[in-house]
């Protein structure tokens, strides 16, 4: 697994929504609103906040992440053998990958929906090419996906504890 960080900026007609967050491998995840703790995983436990907006355990599984590694690229994602193909039978790759380049870094850029899909149906993935994550999602409907301050390498156990009876 490849340790990253960063920050995931959604919007949707409804608003925006920011998180930042860490991920060590080994089921190992942290992630902020605002700076204030709303997920973490140290691999065995997981807290998440609840409704009323206590940080509490989680029981079952939390966030579930492929394996990400430097290897993976765009035709790993798409076409007859890709991971999204094996996901669901019905959602295509719609064009051919083409390089991109979002916030200064390589990617790799390529429209997903069913055949057929109109543009309204229609979603524009964007991988970024040293990490293989995906770092923008576009629905033709006005929701976005975007991943900034992404930076892989090592990073600090220390900030997946959490003191917790």
């Amino acid at each position: 697994m490849v340790p990253f960080e960063g920050r995931i900026t959604s919007t949707t007609p409804k608003g925006t929504d920011v998180l930042d967050f860490w991920h060590g491998g080994a089921e190992r995840w942290r992630v902020e609103r605002d700076g204030e703790l709303q997920y973490i995983s140290d691999g065995e436990r997981t807290f998440c906040r609840d409704e009323s907006g206590a940080l509490a355990p989680l029981g079952g599984r939390g966030i579930r992440m492929a394996w990400v590694t430097a290897g993976l690229g765009p035709f790993d994602l798409v076409g007859q053998s890709g991971i999204l193909q094996r996901m669901s039978r019905n959602v295509v790759a719609l064009s051919t990958p083409v390089e991109a380049s979002l916030g200064g870094r390589l990617a790799w850029s390529t429209q997903l929906g069913e055949p057929g899909a109109t543009e309204a149906d229609r979603i524009t993935v964007t991988i970024d090419d040293q990490s293989g994550l995906i770092i923008e999602l576009l629905s033709g409907r006005g929701a976005t996906l975007n991943v900034s301050r992404l930076s892989t390498g090592p990073i600090d156990d220390e900030i997946f504890h959490l003191d917790y009876p």
